[in-house]
């Protein structure tokens, strides 16, 4: 006949008890945490309440965030100051750090769109493309510092190093780095658009 043992019935509650208080009890924080979310780093989605399907990986990533969904931060401070938007990347060291409100960016680089505040689809991949860009729309910036001086102008297209429009913040430009002068025919019509 089976025999049950109190002391092995008492060792089986102490266990449970114990899982129960290191996943809910111990600071509180994957018991608060929405469906779907993933930290992993000092304080990364530390204020999450309510937002979903985050991906937080390094210190302060989504550290605001609060009911922004479907977000994806990796490095330090990346999407740190993003409270409820939703549907961006960020990939880099202070990567959109100080987006809001901006929904539908995407960011891969070091302090790229590093100052965006409200400023929606846009697209930077490069160590500090779109840096300073605040508000504008629908810019993409592809290259090492392109369209860095960019801070409300939209609908721009950038490829190339340093590729910028300056303090202009032009609205649907395209820019280009540089024309190889191997390429003559090309190069003539670029200068001749850049004199303009």
């Amino acid at each position: 006949m089976f025999r049950h043992s109190t002391t092995s019935a008492s060792f089986l509650s102490v266990l449970i008890a114990a899982i129960i208080f290191l996943l809910f009890a111990a600071g509180g924080a994957w018991a608060a945490q929405a469906e779907g979310n993933t930290d992993l780093g000092k304080d990364a989605l530390k204020n999450n309440a309510t937002g979903a399907f985050n991906t937080a990986i390094g210190v302060n990533a989504l550290f605001s965030n609060t009911t922004g969904s479907f977000n994806t931060a990796t490095g330090a401070d990346a999407l740190s100051s993003n409270t409820d938007s939703q549907f961006n990347t960020a990939i880099g060291y202070v990567a959109l750090s100080d987006n809001t409100e901006g929904d539908e960016n995407t960011a891969i680089g070091v302090t790229a769109l590093n100052f965006n505040t409200t400023g929606i689809s846009n697209t930077a991949i490069g160590s500090r493309a779109l840096r300073f860009n605040q508000t504008g729309r629908s810019n993409t910036a592809s290259g090492v510092q392109a369209l860095r001086g960019n801070t409300t102008g939209g609908q721009n297209t950038a490829i190339g190093a340093s590729a910028d429009v300056s303090a202009e913040n032009l609205t649907n430009a395209t820019l280009s780095a540089q024309v190889p002068s191997s390429m003559p025919a090309i190069r003539s019509a670029w200068e001749t658009i850049k004199s303009r």
